[in-house]
């Protein structure tokens, strides 16, 4: 009797032991994630390094429950492109200009006023405050994602092919790319120039070719996409304050556990550091 019933014990014990850890494995498969920068990657990057530090947080305060895999220099789309994918889910997670949000949330617009903020750290204070909680609302009512971050991209500066830039009068006739921001549009057409919208990918063969004389950008950008092969001048004169937000597919994050959401978000506010600081 006594042998049978331990023989028993022994088989349900071990019939529990398999139920456990099919269960541990299943509830702790890998979860992998897509994330899309237009940037290249690289450690001093000011794209790429903020993008490996979320990938860092991500993977190992999960224990490697998900893993995230960066797409650089837009391999996954231009900023509409990929926007578009985080809102239908088939990008998990996008860094991108205000420009690529501009299109499907105006509200985003704002922050491109003329010579809004006098520094960047009147910038980071206002947008980490109740304005910058309005906008990601905006976002988050707008399209299928969750808002992680609104990081800087730079004081954005008028470069040219045609003369150096020293007063509003010599932006005369010029023909300048922008974003697709109205924002950014009036105030090239403010002073004088002709604004031509043009998607990043285009800005550099446009210039090349002589199709603009010039076009307005953050200085690392200007370094980062080698502008400064095909522009001369360069007056950094800090017209509008850009950024770049990180977004996420509300698909991907109300699928995962309560724990890796907080891991998510604590990962898109440290990476956001990370960018500013860069």
């Amino acid at each position: 009797m006594f042998r049978r019933v331990m023989k028993h014990a022994v088989v349900g014990i071990a019939a529990l032991f398999v139920i456990f850890v099919t269960f541990s494995s299943s509830s702790a498969a890998k979860v992998t994630a897509k994330m899309s920068i237009y940037g290249p990657l690289g450690t001093y990057e000011v794209m790429g390094g903020a993008a490996q530090v979320f990938k860092n947080i991500v993977e190992s305060k999960t224990g490697g429950e998900i893993e995230v895999q960066i797409y650089p220099d837009r391999q996954l789309g231009g900023d509409m492109d990929t926007v578009r994918g985080a809102d239908t889910g088939m990008i998990e997670i996008v860094m991108c200009s205000d420009g690529g949000l501009a299109s499907f949330v105006p509200e985003v617009q704002a922050i491109g006023l003329p010579y809004l903020f006098p520094s960047e750290d009147v910038a980071w204070r206002v947008l980490n405050g109740p304005m910058g909680d309005k906008i990601k609302a905006a976002v988050e009512k707008k399209l299928k994602v969750y808002v992680l971050g609104i990081a800087q991209n730079g004081f954005r500066s008028f470069t040219n092919n045609r003369r150096v830039i020293k007063t509003p009068a010599d932006m005369k006739g010029l023909k300048i790319r922008t974003m697709q921001i109205k924002s950014h549009m009036e105030i090239v057409k403010a002073l004088g120039a002709s604004p031509v919208p043009l998607s990043g990918e285009e800005e550099y063969t446009a210039l090349q070719q002589g199709v603009i004389d010039g076009e307005e950008n953050a200085p690392w950008w200007v370094d980062t996409a080698k502008f400064y092969e095909v522009v001369k001048n360069m007056t950094f004169d800090k017209h509008v304050y850009g950024v770049h937000f990180y977004i996420i597919s509300k698909k991907f994050v109300d699928s995962l556990t309560p724990y890796q959401k907080s891991v998510i978000f604590e990962a898109g506010r440290r990476a956001e550091v990370t960018q500013n600081g860069l």
